[in-house]
């Protein structure tokens, strides 16, 4: 019998525990990094979604109204849909009680106005927005100004508001009371010392 010489084993050299962190910081890192890009990835097919049934939605109005589905027409209903979601999104925190309707713009505001241009032609239909997103010199001009005023912002740039609201905090949620729920009496602190007799 000849005796052959196995090969010997590569002997695996041990990490640092160092090491061992090292690689699993690594590691997290990358996953926190492919998380964030496929955040991205759907927040970008959200929005293609969104604006494909825009589209779609302002091609059947057009059909509807048997206007030509030239990107002209198809502009004008995709704007009046966007203006439909932005008015339902207003109304449903005046609903929830978040925003309530006042008549002039104040420091803690929810501002829905349109942009003009120099010639009073509206360049944006509908603006909304909170007025402490803005910087504080537009804070500023936009304090004090009425429903239904205009107000010169730059050269040839006007801002027509339209409506004010006073953002509220969200109402405190009210326990419901079912007749299933257990009533529970107070019940009284008793001493735990005895009382001499």
């Amino acid at each position: 019998m000849s005796n052959t010489a196995t090969p010997a084993q590569p002997v695996e050299k041990k990490q640092s525990a160092t090491e061992r962190l090292t690689n699993l910081e690594n590691a997290a890192q990358s996953l926190f990094q492919l998380n964030d890009n496929l955040i991205k990835d759907v927040m970008d097919l959200k929005r293609t979604i969104k604006l494909l049934d825009n589209k779609v939605s302002a091609l059947a109005k057009a059909s509807l109204a048997d206007e030509k589905p030239t990107d002209e027409v198809l502009n004008r209903f995709m704007i009046e849909n966007n203006v439909d979601d932005l008015v339902r999104k207003v109304n449903e925190l005046v609903e929830r009680g978040m925003l309530v309707k006042e008549e002039q713009v104040t420091d803690n505001a929810f501002v829905v106005g349109q942009e003009l241009d120099g010639e009073d032609k509206v360049l944006n239909v509908r603006l909304q927005f909170a007025l402490k997103a803005l910087k504080p010199e537009m804070q500023e001009k936009l304090l004090g100004v009425k429903a239904g005023d205009t107000l010169l912002i730059q050269e040839n740039l006007k801002f027509r508001v339209l409506e004010s609201y006073k953002i509220q905090p969200p109402p405190a949620p009210t326990p419901e009371i079912t007749d299933d729920a257990p009533v529970v009496a107070p019940v009284a602190s008793q001493s735990s010392e005895s009382t001499p007799a």
